[in-house]
């Protein structure tokens, strides 16, 4: 089959025409790229600013949390309630009862620890009555 030199004309006028609109494919995608990674671009002042606000945010959470903290006593272990208020004659079984404890058994021992001290309790003597009055920031582990 022979060519004609129009017909050749054609077919490479079609191959440039494809090459070029290929080209203005590859610049239209390349500057829609370059304009996405410069408007998700933060300075490093503003990244810094962030980063301050971040940790001054953290910090006034963390000093609110230990607020509360000292007002109510943290009960751990299979309760609905784990923070409870302090207030004045509040004892471990009126804690756990407070904290709404949520085993299908009764708790074998609980522990309350008050500035880093664990003190035991086994959960019989508080049946026979021997409960233990708490402070506020106390911390009760029911196991």
């Amino acid at each position: 089959m022979k060519t004609t030199p129009n017909r050749a004309a054609r077919v490479s006028e079609r191959f440039r025409t494809a090459n070029v609109s290929l080209g203005n494919r590859f610049l239209t995608h390349a500057a829609l790229i370059a304009v996405v990674a410069v408007a998700g671009c933060v300075s490093k002042t503003k990244a810094k600013l962030n980063a301050q606000q971040a940790y001054i945010a953290g910090q006034q959470h963390a000093m609110m949390t230990m607020q509360q903290d000292k007002n109510s006593v943290q009960v751990r272990g299979n309760v609905r309630n784990t923070s409870i208020p302090w207030a004045e004659g509040l004892t471990v079984a009126k804690a756990i009862v407070a904290s709404e404890y949520q085993a299908t058994h009764d708790p074998t021992s609980v522990i309350i620890v008050r500035n880093g001290t664990g003190t035991e309790i086994k959960a019989a003597d508080l049946l026979k009555g021997q409960d233990e009055p708490l402070l506020p920031g106390d911390l009760i582990e029911i196991r």
